[in-house]
């Protein structure tokens, strides 16, 4: 504690930001979750240690942000049912709102009953995005033989067409993955076009995979296009949804667009990068693979988008060295290969060595 409280202290000083202490000198809880906060993107581990220490403290609200470090894998690795421990504490500890994601969680691993019950206490306590959740998980048969799909696709439009927010990201993202509509969906998706130009970024991603898998009557490219321009987008949307913009504008440089592309992205979504690649076009694929593995040392022969016999083979040799020799033996393309392949260049990664 000694240690978090001079870290405080310093923190203070830098920032000109009072640090408010109890009767016997210690930090408030508000200042130990908003300093813990403050540690997401710069120390996420301590990030994680300090809200952990907080939490174990019995405090609501850190039990619950403890639950969506853990959903997302901040400072620790993801664990969805250390999550639903966490909401279920700040339930216990009086934080109704934990419902919600608690529900949620609880239907990603099969407790369909519990699941049911959070998401229906939460609706009936009006919680902020209950409502749509549970019509979501009615009209997606989530709840089992418990669902209503028609009530629930009605029920989501209507909150959707009344500008709920978490309405709306569910409709248009489960619209775009069905094909399914429930009525005319401009109204939806002109407010989710406002809202990510006021910069909500669940907003804008949601309404770029919109558009890519459905389309849009009207300007769907210099829409897309606009959108991705937006400052923010998670490095995971802004690759992939780069390169599957760049084959539809520019599909006659497609192998040099998606170079580009793929080249800068950032570590954790390098690999991913490459997977979209080839389901977009194999060959330029192919030709990644070619440059990578000759960057390190393998001889692929002309970096050509075919898999010629000495591609293979220095693919082979590369797994071999990658110790993956058992996950690529069903060649190149397979899917399996694919994945073990793209995290084991991911890992080995080195500069490029341009186009």
């Amino acid at each position: 504690m000694m240690k978090l409280v001079l870290w405080l202290l310093s923190l203070a000083a830098a920032t000109a930001t009072p640090v408010l202490l109890d009767a016997a000198g210690v930090p408030s809880a508000r200042v130990r979750y908003d300093a813990a906060m403050a540690l997401v993107d710069s120390d996420p581990a301590q990030a994680f240690e300090q809200m952990h220490a907080l939490a174990a403290d019995n405090d609501a609200r850190a039990m619950d942000r403890l639950g969506h470090f853990h959903v997302a894998g901040i400072g620790t690795q993801p664990d969805t049912n250390a999550a639903i421990a966490q909401f279920r504490a700040a339930v216990d500890h009086g934080r109704a709102r934990s419902r919600l994601p608690l529900g949620a969680n609880l239907l990603r691993t099969g407790q369909i009953e519990a699941a049911r019950t959070a998401l229906e206490q939460a609706a009936d306590d009006d919680i902020p995005g209950a409502v749509a959740t549970l019509a979501w998980a009615h009209a997606t048969r989530a709840l089992g033989a418990a669902s209503d799909p028609e009530d629930g696709w009605a029920t989501l439009y209507a909150r959707a067409v009344a500008a709920d927010r978490i309405a709306e990201l569910r409709l248009v993202a489960l619209v775009a993955k069905t094909g399914r509509t429930h009525g005319n969906l401009d109204a939806v998706l002109a407010s989710l076009h406002t809202r990510a130009m006021d910069g909500d970024l669940r907003a804008t991603e949601t309404l770029l995979r919109y558009l890519r898998l459905r389309g849009h009557p009207r300007n769907d490219l210099a829409l897309r296009s606009e959108l991705l321009a937006l400052p923010g987008l998670r490095p995971k949307a802004a690759v992939e949804e780069g390169l599957h913009l760049a084959a539809r504008t520019q599909a006659h440089r497609f192998w040099t667009a998606s170079e580009d592309i793929v080249n800068d992205a950032p570590a954790d979504v390098y690999a991913r990068a490459l997977l979209t690649t080839y389901k977009i076009n194999k060959n330029a694929y192919v030709r990644l693979l070619q440059k990578e593995l000759r960057k390190r040392g393998y001889a692929t022969g002309r970096a050509n988008g075919y898999l010629t016999a000495s591609t293979i083979r220095a693919f082979s040799r590369f797994c071999r060295d990658a110790g993956i020799a058992r996950d690529c033996r069903r060649g190149p393309l397979n899917w399996a290969t694919l994945q073990a392949a793209t995290r084991a260049l991911a890992q080995s990664r080195v500069p490029s060595e341009g186009a």
